[in-house]
Parts: structure tokens; C-alpha cells; sequence
């Protein structure tokens, strides 16, 4: 009997790993038989509302229109869509998590 793991997200492994190398979740490869698997399409593994939305052109999404903060550089602004947003700049400020405070 030769066997693979098949993850939730669809990933196949021919042996087992607790760790997905695709989605990166861990504990979600399931053994199942190769010679009695079926052959199963990526898109019955997405949710059904995915599966319901067509694709779309570039030409018809509209960018969002949020305030952003010029640091000064072009190409970095250009990059970055005019600057950085205010959620892009909130994260890269690197705050302590609690239990990590600095020690002076």
C-alpha cells in the first residue's frame, strides 16, 4: 500500500510533515491511500463563495483612497502608492509585545 498526506488546502506530501510547506498550518495532512484516492480539483477546496467570484480586470478595481505619508524618497513613494498608509506605518514602528519591555 503506498500512501501520501493530503492537507486541507490541497497540498500533497509523500510523507508526513506537521507542518504544511503550502499554507504553512500545522497537524492538517491527512494520510489516504494513493491507489484508492481520488482525483480531486483545487477549486473543491476553496470556500464556495471563491468560487462564485469571477476575475476581474485590472482596469475595473478602484484603489482605495486613504490618507498616506510622504516619507521623501520617489521611488520608494511610487512603490508604495504615493507613501505609506497609516496601517503600513503603525506596523513597521516595531512596538514592544508585552513581556518584552526594554530594560534600561
Amino acid at each position: 500500500m503506498k500512501t501520501q498526506y493530503r492537507c486541507s488546502c490541497g497540498h500533497i506530501e509523500p510523507k508526513w510533515a506537521g507542518k504544511c510547506p503550502s499554507c504553512q498550518e500545522w497537524n492538517t495532512l491527512i494520510e489516504e491511500d494513493v491507489s484508492t484516492a481520488k482525483k480531486v480539483n483545487a477549486a473543491s477546496h476553496r470556500d464556495s463563495a471563491s468560487r462564485d467570484e469571477k476575475p476581474k480586470r485590472l482596469k475595473d478595481i478602484t484603489a482605495s483612497k486613504e490618507p498616506r505619508i510622504v516619507i521623501g524618497m520617489p521611488e520608494f513613494d511610487r512603490v508604495m502608492g504615493g507613501g505609506l498608509s497609516e496601517i503600513a506605518s503603525m506596523s513597521s514602528l516595531h512596538l514592544p509585545v508585552r513581556g518584552n519591555q526594554p530594560s534600561y
